[in-house]
């Protein structure tokens, strides 16, 4: 058996001590120890338990230790060794308040940079999603979105987007078109949306013009059986079309007049005013609009 402290080996004629701590168990030489003489005398003739230091600085043992000292005090009756113990582990349970106390401004202030890090981050965040919100709209700023033409297999969307913009009395090849394409829809709908991408942003509004004038929108005018109307639209960001689902959602509580599109915004008349919903609140919260009213 070897001594904790100095790694010597307890012999025969050494004097030896083990804590009584099961997770320790580990033996000192009693000269090896913090013990005084008073003490080693206690611990001898009173049968105390003894704890080494690491164990007695433990938070997990500290109050155990003190407990176990009480309790074989008591049954010893010598009182005045109880009072030798148990302010040694009042003192060392001192120690260890005041390490505590002097870890916790370091703990809190650690805490107080982790907080303004997110804080930093979150905006950083914050920063990225407007400037990427900011791209698609650029991107998508000379774009027409069409809406309620039913796909057909072996369909020829060229042929469509022509029939359509002759309805509007607009001629494809003057219009300088660079894409026609269908997109995948978030909605329910079976009619993915068709994208027409214009080089020329004068152009675009040139057709969405006369699109909300025009009576002829109507499917049978494309060969289709129903006389049902489709829509040439703005192409909005997924955040606007959020936006634009909710405040149709939520007429009657806004109390708008009216709503519509405009370079990117969504607009509505209420009580004679025109609001731009958008700069409200991109994300969908209603509860500018009360603030507004």
């Amino acid at each position: 058996m070897h001594c904790s402290a100095c790694e010597k080996e307890i012999i025969d004629d050494d004097v030896g001590i083990t804590c009584c701590i099961s997770a320790c168990s580990k033996s000192y030489h009693i000269s090896c120890t913090d013990l005084t003489q008073s003490e080693i005398s206690s611990l001898v003739n009173a049968r105390f338990f003894w704890a080494c230091t690491l164990c007695q600085l433990s938070s997990d043992n500290v109050l155990g230790i003190q407990k176990n000292v009480i309790l074989q005090s008591k049954s010893t009756g010598n009182r005045s060794e109880l009072k030798i113990s148990t302010d040694n582990s009042a003192t060392r349970i001192e120690k260890l308040g005041e390490y505590i106390e002097a870890a916790v401004p370091a703990i809190i202030s650690q805490t107080s940079l982790n907080l303004s890090f997110c804080k930093i981050n979150t905006q950083k965040i914050t920063d990225i999603e407007n400037r990427i919100e900011k791209l698609e709209e650029h991107q998508k700023r000379c774009n027409i979105e069409i809406n309620g033409i039913p796909y057909r297999p072996n369909e020829d969307l060229n042929s469509l987007v022509n029939t359509t913009l002759s309805l509007l009395n607009c001629e494809q090849d003057s219009l300088h078109i660079t894409e026609i394409k269908r997109i995948r829809s978030y909605s329910d709908s079976p009619s993915k949306p068709i994208i027409i991408s214009f080089s020329n942003y004068h152009k675009k509004e040139l057709v969405l013009s006369r699109a909300k004038r025009s009576d002829l929108l109507l499917l049978s005018n494309l060969g289709f059986s129903s006389t049902r109307r489709f829509y040439l639209n703005e192409h909005l960001t997924a955040n606007k079309k959020k936006l634009l689902y909710l405040v149709k959602q939520n007429k009657n509580q806004i109390g708008y007049s009216r709503l519509w599109v405009k370079k990117g915004n969504i607009l509505i008349k209420i009580k004679g005013a025109t609001i731009n919903v958008t700069d409200l609140d991109t994300f969908g919260s209603l509860s500018e609009f009360n603030q507004v009213l």
